[in-house]
C-alpha cells in the first residue's frame, strides 16, 4: 500500500541524506526518479508530498551533474491544483499547511527546473498562455 508504505521510506530517505552519506551517482539517479514519482503520485496526502518534494530538493541539490530528465507536466498539474483550486480537487486542509505545501512544492519545481527536457520550453509557455485572459 502505498499510502502506508511512502511516509515512512521517506523519512528513512530524509535521514539518510541528512548523514550527508555519499551516493553513487547511479543509485543516485534511482531515487531520484523515486522521489519524482512519488512527489507526482495522486493518492499522496499533503503532508507526505511535502516530504517527498523537500527528499527531491535534497537529491537534485547534490545531483546538479547528472543527465537526468524529469518530466514537467505533472509538476505543472500539482502547482495548479495548489495555486488555483478551481483547476483541481478541493480538498480539506488549514491554511498554514496549504501555504507550507505550496512553498515545498515551488521549491521543489525550481529545482527541478534544470532537468526538463530542453525542448520543452515552448510547450509549458503555452500551457501558461492558455490561462491568461484572452
Amino acid at each position: 500500500d502505498f499510502q502506508r508504505g511512502a511516509p515512512h521510506a521517506l523519512r528513512q530517505l530524509a535521514l539518510h541524506l541528512q548523514r550527508k552519506h555519499d551516493l553513487a551517482d547511479q543509485e543516485r539517479r534511482a531515487l531520484i526518479l523515486d522521489a519524482h514519482a512519488a512527489v507526482c503520485h495522486a493518492d499522496l496526502p499533503a503532508s507526505t508530498r511535502a516530504e517527498a518534494c523537500v527528499v527531491l530538493s535534497g537529491l537534485l541539490r547534490r545531483g546538479k551533474h547528472l543527465n537526468v530528465s524529469l518530466g514537467w507536466r505533472p509538476l505543472w498539474r500539482l502547482l495548479l491544483a495548489a495555486h488555483l483550486p478551481e483547476h483541481g480537487p478541493v480538498s480539506y486542509e488549514s491554511r498554514s499547511v496549504a501555504a507550507s505545501h505550496r512553498v515545498e512544492l515551488a521549491r521543489c519545481v525550481a529545482r527541478c527546473r534544470s532537468h526538463f527536457a530542453a525542448g520543452e520550453a515552448q510547450a509549458m509557455l503555452d500551457a501558461a498562455a492558455a490561462l491568461l485572459c484572452p
